[in-house]
């Protein structure tokens, strides 16, 4: 039997492994995307429909309900300590963490008030950070006393901390031979509270429902692109099966 021969490439001197022509049948062309995508427009068309109708779902789920104009901020300031002219006693990171997961929950049980932390994303002093960590609750404007004894359960574990974080550097340096002199001239800054539930006009809530929207759209796009080539790809899938059939 005679062995079949392939044309010889020019660049090369050993045949090619398979005839040239079907290099070319492999070979997919942008009228090929082209066509899936106008033969599946039915398939993109409902998969973006569904997509955008459920980012207008969770936008509208997630929209703020607006500020009542009888209820106040009340602002609790924490001025944090520092074991360094330049470095806090915690971070300002750490602090925010300890409060939003630990002393607001434990404050709150049998309360319905809407607190919040804020702060300077800063690490220490050199950076130009502030050193106040913001403790805020929505109220009404008569319910001043009981919001400050309710800022005043959540700052006392954190006072508390803190002071014993300066007597065990304190410690620390006293338990240094070579640290016993400065030990008795350095001072470390307290953490304390600058102003305790001072009262402030409610800020609107942020509406960030136009984000939702948008990322749906563009979300909805891109998927609606790969489910029509997956499902042109089922399809060829299929038909192959009922040939080999």
């Amino acid at each position: 039997m005679r062995k079949q021969e392939y044309p010889q490439d020019t660049q090369y001197s050993q045949p090619l492994p398979y005839p040239p022509y079907l290099y070319c049948n492999n070979e997919i062309s942008l009228v090929d995307l082209a066509k899936i995508l106008v033969k599946r427009r039915n398939w993109m068309f409902m998969t973006f429909v569904v997509v955008f109708f459920a980012s207008l779902l969770m936008a509208w789920l997630k929209q703020p309900h607006s500020v009542d104009g009888s209820k106040v901020e009340f602002t609790t300031l924490i001025a944090v300590g520092y074991k360094t002219p330049t470095v806090f006693l915690e971070p300002l990171n750490s602090i925010k963490t300890q409060l939003e997961s630990a002393f607001i929950p434990i404050a709150s049980e049998g309360k319905s008030f809407d607190s919040r932390v804020e702060m300077e994303s800063r690490r220490n002093v050199s950076e130009d950070g502030s050193n106040i960590v913001k403790l805020i609750t929505i109220a009404d404007r008569e319910q001043r006393e009981q919001v400050a004894a309710y800022h005043n359960q959540i700052v006392s574990p954190l006072l508390e901390r803190h002071n014993q974080l300066i007597y065990a550097l304190k410690e620390q340096l006293l338990m240094s031979p070579d640290s016993i002199q400065s030990a008795e001239t350095i001072h470390f800054l307290g953490s304390s509270v600058a102003a305790l539930t001072q009262p402030l006009p409610a800020s609107p809530p942020n509406n960030k429902s136009w984000l939702i929207v948008t990322l749906g759209v563009i979300f909805g796009g891109i998927l609606a692109v790969i489910v029509a080539f997956l499902r042109e790809f089922a399809s060829k899938v299929c038909d192959s099966l009922d040939k080999e059939t």
